[in-house]
């Protein structure tokens, strides 16, 4: 899990300038990495973080305090997720069909 998260949240999008510093949006569908599968891969990221935090408090007794915050985060990503992939097909006519909101092949 903590590879997969750190390969993804490796992966950066980039801004232009203009020549008087302004920044200039760009807007283009994203490619490659874990782009190829869901339309945000950081809230996939943070969702294998969380899990793994889970997993690793199996020992400790904040485990249900820990659930339900995971579980809370789970929808606000998941409905933050939808809302950017109901976006991306909006302004691309041409947005991959296949590729799911947040989590690959399911969601």
């Amino acid at each position: 899990g903590s590879s997969a998260a750190k390969a993804i949240t490796l992966q950066k999008s980039s801004t232009s300038s203009s020549p008087k510093g302004k920044s200039i949006a760009s807007y283009k569908i994203p490619y490659g990495g874990w782009f190829q599968y869901v339309s945000c891969p950081h809230y996939t990221t943070e969702i294998l973080i969380y899990i793994s935090l889970i997993i690793m408090a199996q020992n400790i007794k904040c485990t249900s305090p820990l659930i339900a915050l995971v579980l809370f985060i789970l929808l606000e990503l998941g409905h933050s997720a939808l809302s950017q992939h109901d976006w991306y097909h909006t302004q691309f006519k041409d947005y991959p069909l296949d590729r799911k909101a947040i989590i690959p092949f399911i969601l």
